[in-house]
């Protein structure tokens, strides 16, 4: 799926190698947070799959928030749960750790990162509020982000569908992703990753699936800071917290009109701005774009970012340093709380633009010429 490419051996810049050590405070400071505290993700995980290990009902042991992935995590999971939760983190964070290294390893294998890109993928790793929540929350960015690393990197259609199918089994939204790539590799991960669910439903039963499908119905926290989709622009333009239910007829179509441009867009690009565009769109339109979802995108887009300044401002917008968020959101200041809330989606709109632009200009550039027609 993915032409080799010559390796760059370009020297990072000052300013690049002082942003990277920029990067090291709020990732050191952010990791000190406990992901096996009451509130994280990662305990919300553990304690649904260890419900499903003892046969009891979810909410009779989940005292974290409710975890919006399907029964398949729990299935998953429940292997960890012979261990106490804070092991079971660590064993956790080191599977995700063993992937990240793996993914590297077969792109730099694949000659696709030049020296300059990986820079500016170290600066994103340590500084990102997404890849910060996925380590300090155990969340599944990195497990996604493998998997479609994968899925970028098959030699066919079909093994990038199956690929993609194990990320759609853990994480639906990606489906949309798949959506827009070649029909050969969503119909295969349409496919498989419906057998996965099958085979989960067979194991768990009906009942954790209809308690996952109305948990659903309940959120209301589509306008949180870390939402990047457009459900969650229109919804804090909207204000009052609304459920997807709730939006009014001026926010769906809104809403609508914007998903029908970015899909066309995203279907006339091709090679790797295709799988960038696909990823990135799968977030912005899904309900819960969550920041953290970017990484699991990251591997196409750091083939194609060092080149654009727009996308050198979406990641500074995207690097900007949790802590300097959470500072405006708890300001007590209406202005910079707005602010606060905006941040990220401006990075992810100003990315989505940027990896665009680059695809509009790749395509100018190969077109034929007058004289050559």
């Amino acid at each position: 799926m993915v032409a080799n490419a010559r390796r760059q051996r370009v020297a990072p810049s000052a300013w690049q190698v002082g942003a990277f050590l920029g990067a090291l405070l709020p990732a050191i400071v952010t990791l000190r947070h406990d992901a096996w505290a009451p509130h994280s993700d990662f305990s919300a995980f553990y304690q649904t799959a260890l419900a499903f290990r003892l046969d009891e009902p979810a909410a009779k042991l989940v005292t974290a928030l409710p975890s919006l992935s399907p029964p398949t995590l729990a299935l998953v999971m429940s292997p960890l749960t012979w261990l106490p939760i804070n092991a079971a983190f660590l064993v956790w964070t080191a599977i995700n750790i063993l992937l990240v290294a793996d993914a590297g390893r077969r792109l730099r294998s694949r000659l696709l990162l030049s020296d300059r890109a990986i820079v500016w993928f170290m600066i994103a790793s340590l500084g990102a509020v997404s890849a910060l929540q996925i380590w300090s929350h155990g969340q599944l960015g990195w497990i996604v982000g493998y998997v479609f690393t994968r899925a970028w990197l098959s030699s066919s259609k079909q093994r990038a569908g199956l690929w993609l199918s194990i990320g759609i089994a853990l994480k639906p939204p990606l489906a949309l992703t798949a959506l827009l790539l070649p029909a050969g590799i969503w119909t295969v991960a349409g496919l498989a990753s419906a057998g996965i669910s099958l085979a989960g439903v067979m194991l768990t039963g009906l009942a954790p699936w209809q308690d996952w499908f109305r948990l659903h119905r309940l959120v209301s926290w589509l306008d949180a800071p870390t939402n990047l989709s457009w459900f969650g622009v229109v919804a804090r333009i909207q204000g009052g917290h609304p459920t997807v239910h709730q939006l009014s007829g001026l926010a769906w179509g809104t809403l609508m009109t914007v998903c029908v441009l970015v899909i066309a867009a995203t279907l006339r690009a091709n090679g790797t701005h295709r799988w960038a565009l696909a990823g990135l769109s799968g977030i912005l339109i899904s309900p819960l774009g969550w920041v953290h979802y970017l990484p699991s995108v990251v591997a196409p887009l750091i083939t194609v970012w060092p080149g654009s300044g727009l996308m050198r401002l979406a990641i500074i917008l995207l690097c900007v340093p949790v802590l300097v968020v959470q500072a405006l959101l708890q300001s007590g200041q209406p202005q910079l709380r707005a602010l606060g809330t905006w941040v990220y989606p401006c990075g992810g709109l100003a990315l989505w633009g940027a990896v665009m632009w680059s695809a509009n200009r790749l395509d100018r550039a190969e077109r034929p010429t007058g004289d050559e027609q």
